[in-house]
Parts: C-alpha cells; sequence; structure tokens
C-alpha cells in the first residue's frame, strides 16, 4: 500500500538547484588566488560554520584568504559572496514544475536546506520561492543537516504529520538523519530513480 503524503520538502542544492558548475567554482578560486584543489578544499573546510550561521560571508571568506597570499578587502569578499550566490541561481525546470502540479493537487511543498546567510537572504527574494512554504533554512535555525537538531526543529513545526511528510535530498547522509527522525525521505539521483522510488513508495502525482 502506497503511504499518502501531504507534504514535500525539497533540499535547495543540487535539488531545486542545479548543481555548481565547474566553471564557477574555477572563477571563485581566481578570485581568491588559490589554486582548485586549495580552494575546494578550504571551501568545505569552514563550509559548516558559514551554513549553520554561526559565521557570515565577511568571515568565511577572510577565513579562506587567510590561505592566500591576496589581502583581504571589502571589496573583494563583496565580490566572492556574490560570485558563491549566483553559482547556486539556475534552478532545475521539472522539479519546480512537479513542485507547482503537487501544490495543485493539494500537496504542500517546502525547503529545508542546508544554506550560509547570505545566500538565505538572496533565495527568500527568488520568484520561485513565493509559492513554497514551510521554508527550513540551516543559517536560521542554527543547526544544519545530517544532525538531529534540524529536523527536530522541523518535526516539531510542520503543519503536516512527519509520516505524512516527504523529505527528497541528494546526499545519502542527510537522508538517514531524516528518517531517524521519523521523516520520509529519498535520495535524489536523477529524475527517473526519483520518480521510480516515488512511484514504489507513496502516494503522490507525478509529472
Amino acid at each position: 500500500m502506497l503511504k499518502p503524503i501531504r507534504c514535500v520538502l525539497f533540499d535547495y542544492g543540487n535539488v531545486i538547484s542545479l548543481p555548481q558548475t565547474l566553471e564557477a567554482k574555477h572563477k571563485q578560486a581566481e578570485l581568491t588566488g588559490l589554486t582548485i584543489s586549495d580552494f575546494r578544499r578550504l571551501w568545505g573546510q569552514y563550509r559548516v560554520s558559514y551554513d549553520q550561521g554561526v559565521i557570515d560571508g565577511n568571515e568565511y571568506w577572510s577565513r579562506i584568504l587567510a590561505h592566500s597570499r591576496l589581502p583581504r578587502n571589502e571589496n573583494l569578499i563583496s565580490s566572492l559572496i556574490r560570485a558563491d550566490i549566483e553559482s547556486w541561481h539556475p534552478t532545475v525546470d521539472w522539479i519546480l514544475g512537479w513542485a507547482e502540479k503537487l501544490r495543485n493537487s493539494g500537496v504542500q511543498t517546502g525547503v529545508l536546506s542546508n544554506m550560509p546567510p547570505e545566500l538565505v537572504a538572496d533565495t527568500r527574494e527568488a520568484d520561485w520561492i513565493a509559492d513554497f512554504g514551510p521554508l527550513y533554512f540551516s543559517a536560521e535555525i542554527r543547526a544544519i543537516k545530517p544532525f538531529e537538531p534540524i529536523y527536530t526543529h522541523v518535526t516539531q513545526n510542520l503543519s503536516c504529520a512527519p509520516s505524512e511528510t516527504l523529505f527528497i535530498d541528494d546526499r545519502a547522509d542527510n537522508v538517514r538523519g531524516a528518517l531517524r527522525s521519523g521523516l520520509n525521505a529519498i535520495v535524489h539521483e536523477s529524475r527517473e530513480k526519483t520518480f521510480q522510488l516515488i512511484a514504489s513508495e507513496f502516494e503522490l502525482p507525478l509529472p
């Protein structure tokens, strides 16, 4: 028997948004004066604190630039923040189209994403997000996936029961965290695999 779902929560990066391109990654690395390998290592090293809202963009990029020979200045940091934000702008048409179809069928659609403060502010101004809700962003909650506190916050604030909520994320560890909290959750790898999983387990309209 298929599980009835009243709310679908989408991750943002690599689900609603397209993956960062190699070109975008190289652009940011060039701005810092670091090699792409050093840049990506440092990008990930400090990203947890940034996504959690413990530090802001100025502190995040200052930490990365501390490993570079380039002098830190406000213009450079502003350029890095903007380049990072813009690298996540492109969205996946079929995901947004499916979300609209879900809403038209009476299913609530929301967002649950690890996202730093400046990207949260930008995303809240995006045209596509107007019809999404609830919105759960790590920098606002001060907790990140895949750890328990962010899922506890979600399950305590949802208007739907966790058993009637489906979370879609591209990372298996985030999905495992959601499952431990009582949410339904699947790993998004491709359009075809995602819809195969949904069709076999959940009572939801497909495109």
